[in-house]
């Protein structure tokens, strides 16, 4: 097997090398293909014009413009065989006869119309030099440079002849014999003077005229001479002269090296592209549109060509057949054979190899996806031993006096271990509000059925531990809720009467921790969001709501740092220096208001801020409190 130049290619490196090759093979095909069809088609409508002023003035008849059709379908069919000759792999007789046959044409064609050009190149130049420009105004100006001032001379002497003969025939007017023959003794001399004058005048024109033609004549060589000078010929081309190399023949010299050049290119690029595909093909990689999907080695993916049908010659058992009754032969002969066989048939072992690679690949997947689901399974038993201890709804007490501790209906949280599944997605999900994380606190520990006070506070901590992704709440507030939850649990045996003074000896110092109230749980903070940007939207313009927007989390960043507080007045400040001052936005008074309830309901809706119990509607108490 002949070595191939892309052997130690990877698969990312050959698809990138086919890419430059292919675009380059294209181009010089395409070149050679305009080359051609400018020749043909100039020789073919028999014009002495470029083929591009030809073109220009299209007053071409029915047979020119069959010739251009006649022209194009024959340098594209020419060069069509060419783009594909240079991909096949011949041996040196039989691309030399493929060569002389077809491929000298094109060569001939594409030298013909490079020589072309190359002289409408040097007659352009000469016809437009100053030189030639003189000589042709010379040329095209002689029949009116005769001198004419004797031609007006003779005319005038004609003139003069006919007015002398003129009065000659009037001197009869006179009576008297002696006045009538002075009269015609003067005006037959001024005739004879005349016709004197007159004939002088047409000898000096015809001198003038004979010189004249001689100029004209002398004057049109040298315009010949002018456009046809040698010296308007390319440089290149001027060098092979100056060695003694007759013009035309030094012009299709240069043609030929280029042209050939190009040859050589289009050979060495179509030799190029055939290794390449043979050893994408060899490879299992695609080189057209029959394509599969498969996984290779070494984790690349990519799309690789259909595997020949596995019958007759071509199928990879077909190399080994002879290898069928290898039991009755010696190890050596064996080893040969098979030896053998891989190289008779390398392509399709590659693809066999590439087929048996992708279904490992599956069964591995396969593999993969039976796992997942046995760890569903035991996902699923293992939450079902959790609900046989845990019951799904836990009853509390309600009273009328309820606090947030006393649930309807509390959800179970499952202290189960992540194996995978869905049990994953409970890690994924976003961070809880300070209301929600307290809620899953408090299930969490009276599902446990912690009584003791040092047991509800080690039942709190460990909830908070387990939670995937709680707020973030600090040690004090933690035990600040176990303190919460230890009346609730003693009171939970006691009577309704005795649970309902023991809630009204609160004292307001438990404001701070919100979510204990009745009103953190009812308030509906999603539905105060929607309410409170559908007001805004007829209070402020859509831009500068937008913007206000965008400020959200500045004044957050400000109120838990407690550098503003949450009141009308430090809001109204913070919107006129951040938007009004900073952005350059002018906003009313009550869009500013309707901006600041849209930041409080938003970070009340994020648990950054809880609802007031003492919140009334009217001063002095603020509508909400920072959480923490």
């Amino acid at each position: 097997m002949k070595n191939n130049q892309f052997d130690n290619y990877s698969h990312d490196e050959l698809e990138a090398q086919r890419r430059v090759i292919t675009a380059g093979y294209l181009i010089i095909t395409i070149a050679s293909f305009l080359a051609m069809t400018f020749f043909v088609t100039h020789n073919m409508i028999g014009t002495s014009k470029p083929i591009w002023d030809a073109v220009n003035g299209l007053n071409w008849g029915f047979g020119q413009l069959a010739y251009l059709f006649i022209s194009v379908g024959f340098a594209f069919g020419f060069n069509a065989f060419t783009y594909f000759f240079y991909q096949m792999e011949l041996n040196a007789k039989q691309r030399a006869f493929v060569l002389f046959v077809a491929i000298a044409f094109p060569m001939f064609a594409e030298i013909g119309q490079s020589m072309t050009r190359a002289e409408d190149t040097r007659h352009e130049a000469a016809t437009n030099s100053e030189a030639f420009k003189i000589m042709a105004g010379r040329v095209k100006n002689a029949g009116v440079t005769s001198d004419t001032g004797i031609s007006s001379a003779m005319a005038a002497a004609m003139a003069e002849k006919a007015k002398a003969q003129t009065e000659l025939a009037a001197c009869s007017r006179y009576t008297v014999e002696a006045r009538r023959q002075r009269c015609e003794r003067i005006e037959t001399g001024n005739i004879a003077a005349a016709q004197a004058k007159a004939e002088g005048f047409q000898m000096a024109g015809s001198a003038s005229l004979t010189a004249s033609s001689s100029q004209l004549k002398q004057d049109t060589g040298m315009l010949k001479e002018l456009e046809a000078d040698d010296g308007f010929l390319q440089p290149i081309v001027l060098l092979l002269v100056s060695f003694g190399m007759p013009a035309i023949v030094a012009s299709f010299l240069i043609a030929f090296i280029i042209i050939g050049s190009m040859e050589v290119a289009m050979a060495y690029l179509g030799g190029l592209l055939r290794q390449l595909k043979d050893r994408m093909r060899a490879l299992g990689i695609a080189v057209s549109s029959n394509k599969i999907k498969a996984r290779y080695v070494d984790g690349v993916s990519y799309t690789r060509e259909a595997p020949p049908a596995l019958s007759g010659e071509s199928a990879p058992m077909a190399a080994f057949a002879p290898l069928a009754d290898s039991a009755k032969q010696g190890v050596a002969e064996f080893a040969k054979k098979f030896e053998q066989g891989l190289k008779s048939a390398p392509e399709i072992v590659a693809t066999e190899y590439a087929r048996a690679d992708y279904a490992n690949k599956q069964v591995l997947a396969d593999a993969a996806a039976f796992a997942g689901k046995i760890g569903n399974k035991l996902d699923d038993a293992l939450n079902a031993e959790n609900r046989k201890n845990y019951p799904q709804k836990i009853q509390f007490p309600v009273g009328e006096g309820k606090t947030a501790e006393d649930y309807d209906l509390i959800p179970r949280t499952d202290k189960t271990p992540t194996l995978s599944g869905e049990n994953t997605l409970a890690y994924l999900t976003p961070r809880l509000s300070v209301t929600d994380t307290v809620k899953q606190i408090q299930a969490s520990v009276k599902a446990s059925g912690a009584s003791s006070p040092e047991a509800i506070t080690a039942a709190v901590f460990d909830a908070f531990a387990a939670m995937p992704n709680p707020a973030p709440l600090s040690d004090a507030i933690l035990e600040r809720v176990a303190g919460k939850i230890i009346p609730t649990n003693e009171r939970a045996h006691s009577s309704n009467e005795q649970i309902i003074g023991e809630r009204n000896e609160r004292t307001a110092s438990d404001d701070t921790l919100i979510p204990t109230n009745e009103r953190a749980h009812s308030f509906d903070a999603e539905k105060e969001l929607l309410e409170a940007m559908k007001d805004a939207q007829g209070k402020v313009d859509a831009d500068i709501l937008k913007e206000g927007y965008g400020l959200y989390e500045q004044w957050k960043a400000a109120i838990v740092a407690r550098e503003a507080k949450l009141t009308t007045r430090d809001g109204r400040s913070f919107v006129n220096a951040h938007l009004c001052q900073g952005k350059k936005r002018t906003i009313t008074p009550e869009g500013m208001n309707a901006l600041i309830v849209i930041w409080q309901a938003r970070a009340a809706k994020e648990g950054v801020l809880l609802l007031n119990p003492k919140y009334t509607g009217k001063p002095p108490f603020p509508k909400y409190l920072l959480a923490a």
